[in-house]
């Protein structure tokens, strides 16, 4: 079965900057365990999670980022880039 590839987003949410902020959290965290666990002593255990947190943080960056630049370059083919706020409001601004 071959996979489709998503279809660009038509906003960026609270949701997507949440992703990218624990993306940096966890990318952060994954350096502290491997900079507190290696001066006490090498073990498989705290490389395999500090390296396992240092790279699902950089995924969740690296797929933030691809987003947000797909967001930009669809909002600049169109004229604009709506943000949140906008596209909840819709059209019409309310008085």
């Amino acid at each position: 079965m071959r996979k489709q590839a998503l279809p660009p987003p038509t906003q960026f949410t609270m949701g997507d900057k949440a992703r990218l902020v624990l993306g940096g959290v966890i990318l952060v965290l994954g350096v502290v365990i491997l900079w507190r666990t290696l001066p006490l002593g090498v073990t498989l255990q705290a490389i395999v999670i500090g390296l396992g947190f240092i790279g699902f943080g950089a995924y969740r960056l690296w797929l933030g980022y691809s987003r947000l630049k797909q967001w930009k370059k669809m909002g600049s083919e169109n004229g604009r880039v709506q943000s949140p706020r906008t596209a909840q409001e819709g059209p019409y601004k309310k008085r």
